[in-house]
């Protein structure tokens, strides 16, 4: 399961998905689990749900507009992916019981499961 936060231009559609590669870097496939998500100015949470190909040896997730369109504004964050159907809270080190590996928004961070 992979998890985002998505705003950006109200009304515009983009399309969330998996993508796969070998680990030398071969595509294997994409669109695994895709979800079409429907932006608003406010962050929203999408997930989606796939078994990786057998063969894989690198994960991507993808966003792209449904349609071509120009001035369209796309944010993320928070993006996560775990083994299992399970959806998480998203943390970080500004989260509670939570702390910043390195320099804080720009490294890792470490705390107890959610």
């Amino acid at each position: 399961r992979c998890s985002i936060s998505l705003r950006g231009t109200a009304g515009s559609v983009v399309g969330f998905s998996g993508r796969f590669s070998t680990s030398a870097g071969a595509y294997i496939s994409e669109g695994a689990g895709n979800q079409n998500v429907t932006l608003s100015a406010s962050w929203q949470r999408a997930s989606i749900t796939f078994t990786s190909p057998a063969t894989t040896g690198i994960l991507l997730v993808q966003y792209r507009l449904a349609t071509a369109a120009t001035g369209i504004s796309i944010q993320s964050d928070a993006l996560m992916c775990t083994e299992g159907s399970s959806t998480y809270n998203y943390a970080d080190g500004t989260s509670a019981g939570w702390a910043w590996i390195g320099t804080a928004h720009g490294s890792s961070s470490s705390g107890p499961a959610l």
